[in-house]
């Protein structure tokens, strides 16, 4: 069991702790001519307005009961059960982290639990890693977001059919598959007859229609 721990975190310190020495930093002022849309003045006061109860309690509800806790054992049904006793503390202790910046490392610790991706599983790249939060983490992440989707509309364009509300991402495959719908039924073959296509030509069957019907065949 202690080879296999090793070998995980060996692993995946690799994988998802190793840096790429190409990749450098940017400035915000290398970034900034490059972005098109910026997020309005107005909208910029609102996302940095300050985190009020009603934030916290629209963020925590939401969260499934069963999902898996975290480090502290703690689901979100527990919080959404004893929310009269624990809400004055719980809201504390996310206001405070969006007022410092600062989350407290036993807030902030995830258990990650592999979970296979097909019976035998051998190799740890046959696994795939599921990080179980802290819901106070959950809560305060869910905030962030909130915050943020309320803008996504103004900086994100309307061709981008994810991340935003009310858009669905498979919305572009359905208008691809209308541009390209019986595309080679409709197809022009006249740049067919150049000499390099001929034989390309000879492999593509021109049938009359009536000769696809039953009772001509």
């Amino acid at each position: 069991m202690k080879a296999i721990k090793e070998e995980a975190v060996a692993f995946y310190l690799v994988l998802l702790g190793s840096k790429d020495s190409s990749v450098q930093g940017v400035s915000v002022a290398q970034l900034a001519p490059l972005l098109v849309k910026k997020v309005p003045a107005s909208m910029q006061s609102l996302l940095d307005s300050p985190i009020s109860k009603e934030d916290i309690k629209v963020a925590l509800f939401p969260i499934g009961n069963e999902k898996s806790p975290g480090p502290d054992g703690f689901t979100a049904y527990f919080f959404k059960q004893a929310w009269q006793v624990i809400k004055v503390d719980f809201i504390a202790a996310i206001q405070h982290y969006f007022s410092s910046g600062n989350m407290r490392r036993e807030v902030n610790s995830t258990i990650v639990t592999l979970v296979p991706k097909k019976p035998q599983a051998d190799h740890m790249k046959d696994f795939s890693p599921i990080s179980c939060c802290n819901v106070v983490y959950k809560c305060a992440s869910k905030v962030h977001s909130n915050r943020i989707k309320s803008a996504l509309s103004d900086i994100i364009s309307l061709n981008h059919t994810a991340f935003v509300h009310g858009r669905r991402i498979f919305d572009n495959v359905l208008l691809a598959h209308e541009l390209i719908k019986k595309a080679f039924d409709s197809l022009s073959w006249e740049f067919m007859k150049a000499r390099e296509w001929r034989r390309l030509k000879r492999c593509i069957p021109m049938l009359k229609l009536g000769e696809m019907f039953w009772e001509n065949l």
